[in-house]
């Protein structure tokens, strides 16, 4: 019998924070590349503190049928807290 090996899945973690830009092209831009390895991968947005078009626009993709996590910080917590609230929310393994 032949062994199935388990497929990993790729975490993708997306602080938004000071800097982003426009969050349509952008999740479109990973997605395209990310589909085109083949891998199973999922996109998880960090949405640090007050940036509420920001975090509109990502809930709007998220409610038309995107598959993505969508994560938001009550306030500004830089940029290193971002990464890791997606890192202990990501499911895709370490190496």
């Amino acid at each position: 019998m032949k062994e199935v090996m388990p497929v990993e899945t790729i975490s993708v973690i997306i602080p938004i924070t000071e800097r982003h830009d426009d969050i349509g092209e952008m999740h479109r831009e990973y997605k395209n590349v990310l589909s085109g390895t083949g891998r199973v991968f999922e996109m998880i947005y960090v949405v640090d503190g007050g940036f509420q078009k920001a975090y509109l626009e990502l809930k709007s993709l998220k409610d038309s049928g995107e598959k993505l996590t969508l994560i938001r910080h009550s306030r500004p917590f830089g940029e290193a807290i971002a990464i890791t609230s997606g890192f202990q929310t990501a499911s895709g393994e370490s190496s």
